[in-house]
C-alpha cells in the first residue's frame, strides 16, 4: 500500500514496553527491575528482533528512573537525533541497565528486609501490652489528618529540588499507611517530621504553613513518646528542634516554642 505521494508508508515497530504493560507496576523499582530484565534477555538473545526503536524505549526509560531518584545520569548519554542508534549507543544502553537490574534488586531487598523487621515489631507491640506507643483515637485521627495536610500543601509547592521533594512524599505516604492506634516504633514519625523541617525552607510561601503542621505533629509525638518513657506532661512547653533564628535565610515562620497538645483531649496548653 502506498500514500497518496507514492511511497510506502512508515511501519512502526511494536512497543517493547507498551503503556499497560509499565502501568501494572504500582513500584518504581520493581518496574525499573523487570524493564531492564526484559531489555537485557532479549540484547542477549540478539535474534532481529530488538528495533532501533525498541533500544530508544529502553533508553528513555532508564533515564526517566535515574532523573527520578536524583542521581546522575552516566556520562555519554546517546544523542538519538544524530546518528541513530549505532553499536556504541547499544552498548551504553546495555551497560546502564545491567547497572538499574542490580540498583532496583539491591533497593527491593532492602525493602523487603525492612518490611520484615517493621511487622516483627509491630506484632511484638500489638500483642505485648509492655512494648509499643498506644496513640488515642483522637490523636490518631489528628495525625492521620496532619500527615494528608503536609503531602496536599507539598505536593503543590514549587521546590527548586523536586526529587528531594518527592522524595518526602513518598516518606509521607509510607508514613501515612503505617499510622495504627499501637505503633511499635515513633523512629518513622520523628525522622520524617524532621526531613519536613529541613526541605519546608526550601518550598517558599507554603514554608510557613508547613512548619506549622510539622509543629503539631512534634508536639503529639513528643506528648506520647513522654507519657509512655519519660514524665508525662509535666513540661507545658516543648522546644521544636530547630536551628536559631538567623540560621535560616529566611525568618522562621512559626513561634518558637509551641504548646504541646493534650494528648487525652488535643487542646493545646499555653
Amino acid at each position: 500500500m502506498k500514500t497518496e505521494n507514492g511511497a510506502a508508508p512508515k511501519e512502526s515497530a511494536v512497543r517493547m514496553f507498551p503503556d499497560e504493560w509499565l502501568l501494572q507496576f504500582s513500584d518504581p523499582y520493581e518496574r525499573i527491575h523487570a524493564v531492564a530484565k526484559k531489555y537485557l534477555e532479549a540484547a542477549k538473545a540478539d535474534d532481529g528482533v530488538l528495533k532501533s526503536s525498541h533500544h530508544i524505549e529502553a533508553a528513555m526509560l532508564g533515564k526517566y528512573f535515574v532523573e527520578q531518584e536524583g542521581l546522575p545520569l552516566m556520562a555519554g548519554f546517546p544523542n538519538f537525533k544524530v546518528g541513530g542508534v549505532p553499536p556504541q549507543a547499544r552498548q551504553y544502553i546495555t551497560a546502564m541497565h545491567e547497572w538499574l537490574r542490580d540498583y532496583a534488586a539491591f533497593r527491593l531487598e532492602r525493602d523487603a528486609a525492612e518490611t520484615a523487621e517493621s511487622l516483627e515489631e509491630h506484632f511484638a507491640a500489638l500483642l505485648d501490652e509492655n512494648l509499643g506507643y498506644d496513640l488515642p483515637e483522637q490523636q490518631l485521627t489528628q495525625l492521620r489528618g496532619f500527615v494528608t495536610a503536609l503531602q496536599e500543601k507539598i505536593s503543590s509547592a514549587n521546590a527548586p529540588c523536586e526529587h528531594r521533594r518527592d522524595r518526602l512524599l513518598k516518606r509521607l505516604e509510607k508514613l501515612q499507611s503505617e499510622l495504627h492506634s499501637k505503633l511499635s516504633s515513633l523512629d518513622r514519625l520523628y525522622g520524617t517530621t524532621m526531613e519536613v523541617l529541613v526541605v519546608a525552607q526550601t518550598l517558599g510561601d507554603k514554608s510557613k504553613a508547613v512548619l506549622d503542621i510539622a509543629g503539631k505533629i512534634f508536639a503529639i509525638i513528643w506528648a506520647v513518646h513522654s507519657r509512655k518513657d519519660g514524665r508525662g506532661l509535666s513540661q507545658p512547653v516543648v522546644p521544636l528542634p530547630l536551628p536559631p533564628r538567623g540560621a535560616f535565610e529566611v525568618p522562621l515562620p512559626i513561634p518558637l516554642p509551641f504548646a504541646v497538645p493534650n494528648v487525652r483531649t488535643g487542646e493545646r496548653r499555653n
